[in-house]
């Protein structure tokens, strides 16, 4: 039983495909520089694997987002992993749903929580191409947002 292990949610740092992934590939016929993925451990989130199955699990990946938004980072997504991942006789797995399982309120979520910007007081506007890694998640109409939390939730089947 995976219950009480932590896991961590990591910036990946190399570009995959959603079709095309696996183990040993980020897309087809293309390998991961490292099986399973490349990612930093710089700004990553932990979450504990709750006691039972059926428990909802989330990760504060606002550091993450900060990376791609205000320090220039490539967005190729999260990673989820135990960080014990591979050591001898540590063989328990956490298990999650998909975006692709039938319960539509049991698939993972992103979950944004904002703050609308204040009216600017002098200085200067961010120009609002750097929201452009979250468009899939967001539709803005008139001044820019400020980010405030941003989290991944997964529910343990």
């Amino acid at each position: 039983d995976p219950g009480g292990r932590t896991y961590n949610a990591y910036r990946l740092t190399e570009d995959w495909t959603e079709s095309g992934s696996t183990w040993n590939s980020r897309d087809t016929g293309i390998p991961w520089t490292t099986a399973g993925g490349v990612w930093t451990t710089e700004d990553s989130a932990s979450s504990t694997v709750p006691p039972t199955a059926g428990q909802w699990m989330s990760w504060d990946v606002t550091g993450i987002v900060k990376d791609w938004m205000e320090n220039g980072q490539p967005n190729y997504g999260f990673i989820i992993r135990d960080p014990n991942d591979g050591v001898a006789g540590i063989d328990a797995a956490a298990r999650f749903y998909t975006r692709e399982w039938s319960t539509i309120d049991e698939r993972p979520v992103l979950k944004i929580d904002w703050v609308p910007a204040a009216a600017p007081v002098g200085g200067y506007l961010v120009p609002t191409n750097k929201l452009a890694v979250l468009a899939p998640y967001l539709a803005l109409v008139g001044l820019i947002a400020v980010v405030s939390v941003i989290s991944v939730q997964r529910k343990r089947t």
